[in-house]
């Protein structure tokens, strides 16, 4: 296939926006995504630093029969999705992407592979970890919002008190 001779030359030049593109335009050609070809495309999109698209390739590779293909796409599928956590400056949506991240080392961690078991767990742990401070900074966000609103709230009260007094002297 034409695409894929364009993706295996950007690869070897490190092209990888460009490889990812072929590889994405040879997908196409298929009724239904082609596991090792998406797992391909995920990690030259992932080389490119397009973690979105990294994410959405790997869980493509996820369905397929090969076992240690679904264990490599869903561990790689946590790190994408790790990594569009980082990226994310709302601490709701990164929480929502770390918990994405778990579920993906999740279904890694049943590998028959020790290396991707070890890795997934380890890996597993820091997005835990990651998360939970995502919940902290969204709790104390939280908190600030209210004491603010009560603080608004409280300075309205006096100007009304204010003003009552006025009208009234």
């Amino acid at each position: 296939h034409q695409e894929i001779a364009v993706a295996q030359d950007a690869r070897v030049r490190e092209s990888w926006s460009e490889a990812a593109a072929a590889l994405s335009r040879a997908q196409s050609h298929y009724a239904r995504p082609d596991p090792l070809l998406a797992y391909d495309q995920a990690v030259c999109a992932y080389h490119a630093g397009d973690f979105s698209q990294a994410a959405t390739a790997f869980e493509q590779a996820t369905h397929t029969s090969d076992p240690a293909l679904a264990s490599a796409a869903s561990y790689n599928l946590g790190n994408a999705q790790a990594q569009l956590a980082v990226s994310k400056e709302n601490s709701k949506e990164a929480a929502a992407e770390y918990r994405k991240a778990i579920d993906a080392y999740r279904h890694a961690i049943r590998s028959q592979d020790q290396t991707i078991r070890d890795r997934a767990m380890a890996n597993g742990e820091l997005a835990m970890q990651r998360l939970q401070e995502e919940e902290q900074k969204q709790e104390q966000s939280e908190e600030q919002q209210d004491e603010q609103q009560q603080e608004q709230s409280e300075e309205q009260q006096e100007q009304q008190e204010q003003q009552e007094q006025q009208e009234q002297q």
